[in-house]
């Protein structure tokens, strides 16, 4: 990856595929400095990362397992998000699971000069949840790659469709890997 644009899902749960295919504020991801760490650091991430059960109380058994009560757990991590070790604490949702099973990689030959500002403008598409610039080859001359989530071929096809017309992108400018 040369420039990343996003890494996000923003999935739409209760409109259609206007909704996916429509933009949204993009926000660039926040770029950090590698920071130090100590074991208490390590051993927080190792109990935390991972599937967590979708419970009330969701850090009691990481907080069980480091031996610590839930709010110095939690003060940690605050400690930690404050220090930029970790980019995010988030929930993940499974997006197959929630109905999202169909993912196509647009690939799109975009002119050198105009790959921050069109990149940074298919970032901005709710149904996009990667975005990134990559080198060019002899053999394959993409440089921007946007990864569209639907619930069906036909809504990636829609989703990427869109940023086509959009960034006025064409073929054989561009393509869509399933």
């Amino acid at each position: 990856t040369l420039t990343l644009f996003k890494i996000n899902l923003n999935l739409e749960m209760e409109k259609g595929t206007d909704a996916l295919a429509s933009q949204a504020e993009a926000v660039p991801p926040r770029e950090v400095e590698p920071q130090p760490y100590g074991e208490r650091d390590v051993a927080v991430i190792r109990a935390t990362q991972g599937s967590m059960e979708a419970v009330a109380r969701p850090y009691d058994a990481a907080a069980t397992e480091l031996g610590v009560p839930v709010e110095e757990l939690l003060e940690h991590l605050r400690g930690m998000v404050e220090r930029k070790l970790p980019r995010r604490v988030a929930a993940l949702l499974n997006h197959r699971r929630a109905g999202f099973s169909a993912n196509g990689m647009g690939v799109w030959k975009v002119p050198e000069a105009e790959v921050l500002e069109t990149g940074k403008r298919m970032a901005a598409f709710r149904g996009i949840s990667h975005c990134y610039q990559r080198p060019t080859y002899e053999d394959w001359p993409y440089n921007v790659f946007t990864m569209a989530h639907g619930r069906s071929k036909e809504e990636c096809d829609a989703i990427l469709d869109s940023i086509a017309a959009e960034c006025e992108v064409a073929p054989p400018d561009r393509s869509t890997l399933y």
